[in-house]
C-alpha cells in the first residue's frame, strides 16, 4: 500500500515515508525492513529507522524485542 494511504503509523509506513523523504523510490507491496528504535515514542519518526538509514549512532529498542520474543515464544508454547 502507499505509505501515505495507511490510516496509523505503522512501523512500516513510517519507515517507508523516511526511505521517501530521503529520495529512495518505495512502490507498492515493496518490502520495507527497518529496526525498531523506541517503539513508543510519541513522534512516529522516532519510532523506527529504515535499515537503508541505519548508522553507527543507531540505537534498538531492546525492550521491545525482548516482548517480541517473549510473545513469540508463548505463541509457541
Amino acid at each position: 500500500m502507499d505509505p501515505d494511504r495507511y490510516a496509523h503509523d505503522v512501523f512500516q509506513a513510517i519507515a517507508a515515508k523516511q526511505l521517501i523523504r530521503e529520495g529512495i523510490e518505495v512502490s507498492e507491496g515493496q518490502t520495507v525492513r527497518y529496526l525498531i528504535t523506541d517503539a513508543d515514542n510519541r513522534r512516529p519518526g522516532k519510532r523506527v529507522k529504515a535499515v537503508e538509514l541505519i548508522d553507527a549512532q543507531t540505537r534498538f529498542d531492546v525492550e521491545k524485542y525482548v516482548d517480541m520474543l517473549i510473545l513469540a515464544g508463548a505463541n509457541i508454547l
